[in-house]
């Protein structure tokens, strides 16, 4: 039990889904089940993926950096957390992956082998 997982015919039933549908434009009813309600939620569920295997990459690929002075080891790595790469994608830099979140990822020491 993944605890947010469920059958999208319950999630046609969740306002706030039947809320997000609206803002892209498909218009059904609450507790409406069609292609339509299954595509959207297919969507939706390829989209967070999207943003988890992103996670992932930016994650398994930051180099981090030890300190000589202690035996901890010293994490400087960003968030990767889907809202935090949500909020850098949407809202900062405006769905400019080649562009602008190349360039903030390249900027983080850790991250900068990656995108070379």
């Amino acid at each position: 039990d993944f605890g947010f997982a469920g059958p999208y015919e319950t999630a046609a039933m969740d306002e706030e889904f039947v809320s997000r549908a609206r803002t892209f434009g498909l218009h059904f009813r609450k507790g409406e089940t069609s292609i339509a309600t299954t595509n959207f939620a297919l969507a939706e569920d390829f989209h967070a993926l999207g943003f988890v295997g992103l996670a992932l990459m930016l994650s398994c690929l930051a180099e981090t950096s030890t300190s000589n002075t202690s035996a901890a080891t010293t994490q400087s790595v960003p968030a990767t957390d889907e809202d935090s790469l949500q909020r850098l994608l949407g809202e900062i830099f405006d769905k400019d992956v080649k562009g602008q979140f190349r360039d903030y990822v390249a900027a983080e020491d850790c991250w900068a082998k990656v995108v070379d």
